[in-house]
């Protein structure tokens, strides 16, 4: 009898629902939670509806492992900031762009009038932009904007003159790769007005990320 007993208690059903029914139930729950929610949606002000979705929205957002720090600058923009340091004097300016930095200077800063010849703070600011700009990936185009006195030939011959004189110079003070430097003489048609006076001498910088 005891026997028996024992056999009929080890092939009666385990009391309870399957583990795998559960899991289906409550996902089954979760599915028409949401159904019944969007349907209500359809009856609610367009106000309202985007403040339950963005309530929603924020609360099932992951949440990122570091809060706290801060967006690094654009390497154009870290570039700018350290570049501003050196740009204190009279004569010198930056202008931003979104995808280049142009530093101008005025030739009476950088040169001797009339001449290629550098003065020794022109030279010492020019030794400054380049050890800047050598740690960092960028092309540099020095233009020399030529200042009219109404001889053309010599004007552009001169604009051009400068320009490499200034190209040298950012290429063994840096030092700085050949191939990350180019020069270009542009005529008086090219000049203009800028915060630091006539364009004589601008280092177009761009990121070679």
């Amino acid at each position: 009898m005891r026997q028996r007993r024992k056999l009929l208690l080890q092939e009666a059903p385990r009391g309870g629902a399957p583990t795998w029914m559960v899991t289906f139930s409550d996902v089954t729950i979760l599915m028409l939670t949401f159904f019944v929610l969007f349907v209500s949606l359809g009856d609610v002000g367009e106000a309202r509806k985007k403040g339950i979705l963005e309530a929603l929205g924020s609360e099932l957002r992951p949440v990122s492992a570091d809060t706290s720090s801060e967006v690094a600058p654009a390497p154009l923009e870290r570039i700018g900031m350290a570049l501003d340091e050196v740009l204190s004097s009279d004569g010198a300016g930056m202008e931003h762009a979104p995808d280049e930095l142009r530093i101008r200077l005025d030739a009476g800063v950088v040169f001797e009038a009339g001449t290629t010849v550098l003065h020794r703070a022109g030279t010492a600011l020019l030794g400054e932009l380049g050890d800047v700009l050598a740690r960092e990936r960028v092309t540099i185009r020095v233009e020399g904007h030529a200042e009219p006195t109404g001889d053309e030939r010599n004007d552009w011959r001169l604009a051009s003159e400068r320009a490499i004189t200034v190209l040298m110079v950012l290429r063994n003070t840096g030092p700085i790769e050949a191939d990350r430097l180019a020069a270009v003489g542009l005529g008086a048609s090219h000049g203009g007005e800028s915060a630091v006076g006539p364009r004589q001498i601008d280092l177009v910088i761009r990121f070679d990320g």
